[in-house]
């Protein structure tokens, strides 16, 4: 135990003396900065302390293995009171080792004065210790056999994360049918003269019936074939191996990303290979599947407890219902005042909230600089052939309402149109083809509510009028970059 405190010692000093240098910590820790300096200098102490006094020969800890084990696992746990910050979670571990030490030097002590305390803390500190990690265990061994979002973890990588969220082949989706490679589009086919593919997240996906998705309008405008290549909650880095392995393979005149301003950018650039790995697959208790996996089930239930979501059309497998049965199952395709909320409408707005302060707020250049490195290995890949960029914008962007709600609760100040007035400089200087449909919506005529109805209700995708608009503004873009017809 001597040479673990001794090396516990020098890394902890050399941890202090950087931590206490870092600008950025101490910003992050806000007032916790201090006190946390502080333990850990403390415990830095009681480590030196064990040290002279296991040298010495006094008495200490009978089973110092156990012992470390409680101590280390209920470190690992307090992250899950706390979000990540990487300083925080080395202080957290120097006054771990130091607890560990006080307790090597001076356990035995206080065990002879307090038995009865000192035998229920034993049998309290192993229950909870081997109930945590084994759980903890088990939850990680089965995401890697259940590929299903409740399992996936912020550190999963792009190839992990894209397999939990893909659709299954064959499942019936808003009246259509799910293709053999898990899209929401039929099978797909090389180029036979005119094709592109697009890939995105639940945009291109669609939250509406594939006959009314603005894919479908624009394929019908060109007479060209659009391959819709979606999956739901994913990011860029997800859209590079979609690119490389389900749209080059096809040939395509242009490789179309629809990236929705609303969340690629920093929430599904999730940095899964970049920024979340090392410490943080551990220590962030959104990679805590025992602490994420209740979390996500409690919010299922507490949606469902406020809100009942609107009934998807009935449809017997492998069927695909015509324009008139989808008309008739959903009556909000003709008249957005008929539909129901997607979700509760506080929980809408806490999501938009989080989409405001990430896209309006600032702050958020290492994504930017990420997403366009993977930008340009896309359009590498994508040569000879085109890589265009459709601007898909959040709802607050578009609707005045909506706006005034979110800016309310923000707490930060935000600049409304930041995120598409950095991309269109960039996307300029660069070269790459691009459409911004944020003004195109924008329009769109006011109702007398002041809304212009282009997304679902307390849902931020496209409606049936938005994709209407929007399939209509892509065909007119893509049209001078395919083959004439």
């Amino acid at each position: 135990m001597i040479a673990v405190f001794a090396a516990a010692l020098v890394g902890s000093i050399a941890l202090i003396v950087n931590l206490h240098g870092d600008k950025d910590h101490w910003t992050a820790l806000g007032a916790w900065a201090r006190p946390l300096e502080i333990a850990s200098v403390i415990a830095c102490v009681m480590m030196a302390i064990a040290i002279f006094r296991r040298r010495k020969g006094a008495e200490h800890a009978e089973r110092p293995v156990r012992l470390a084990f409680y101590v280390l696992t209920l470190t690992w746990l307090t992250s899950l009171f706390h979000d990540y910050e990487q300083g925080g979670s080395y202080y957290s571990f120097i006054i771990g080792f130091g607890v560990l030490a006080t307790l090597d030097a001076f356990g035995p002590a206080l065990a002879r004065k307090w038995p009865r305390l000192a035998d229920a803390a034993d049998l309290v500190c192993m229950n909870v210790c081997v109930l945590f990690v084994g759980l903890e265990l088990c939850l990680r061994i089965a995401a890697v056999f259940v590929h299903a979002p409740l399992f996936a973890q912020d550190s999963t990588d792009a190839k992990g994360w894209l397999a939990a969220n893909k659709l299954h082949p064959g499942d019936p989706i808003m009246g259509y049918v799910v293709n053999s490679h898990g899209f929401n589009d039929e099978e797909p086919k090389k180029n036979q003269g005119c094709l592109v593919t697009a890939v995105g997240d639940s945009f291109t996906v669609g939250v509406v019936p594939h006959e009314f998705h603005f894919a479908t309008v624009a394929e019908r405008a060109l007479d060209c074939p659009i391959y819709a290549i979606g999956v739901c909650a994913v990011g860029p880095e997800e859209y590079a191996l979609l690119e490389r392995d389900e749209a080059l393979p096809l040939n395509p005149d242009v490789v179309l990303v629809n990236l929705f301003v609303g969340n690629d950018i920093v929430d599904n650039l999730r940095g899964r290979d970049h920024f979340r790995g090392g410490m943080r697959r551990w220590l962030d208790r959104h990679n805590i599947l025992s602490y994420e996996l209740p979390r996500r089930l409690l919010i299922v239930a507490r949606e469902r407890h406020r809100h009942h979501s609107p009934t998807p059309p009935s449809q017997p497998r492998g069927t695909i219902l015509t324009r008139a049965e989808l008309v008739r199952d959903l009556p909000w395709l003709s008249d957005p005042a008929r539909e129901l909320p997607s979700m509760s409408h506080e929980a809408f707005l806490e999501l938009e909230t989080r989409h405001a302060r990430e896209i309006c707020g600032g702050g958020d250049e290492p994504y930017y600089k990420r997403f366009w490195e993977i930008l340009d290995e896309m359009r590498a890949a994508a040569a000879p052939h085109k890589l265009a960029v459709l601007l898909i914008p959040d709802e607050l962007q578009v609707e005045e309402p909506l706006w005034r709600e979110v800016s309310a609760r923000a707490g930060v100040p935000l600049d409304r149109d930041r995120a598409q007035r950095l991309l269109a400089a960039t996307l300029q200087q660069k070269g790459i083809p691009y459409l911004d449909l944020l003004p195109i919506l924008r329009a769109e005529p006011v109702g007398s509510d002041g809304m212009r109805h282009l997304f679902h209700h307390d849902d931020s995708h496209l409606n049936a009028r938005g994709n209407a608009v929007a399939g209509a503004a892509l065909a007119g873009f893509l049209r001078p970059l395919i083959p004439a017809r």
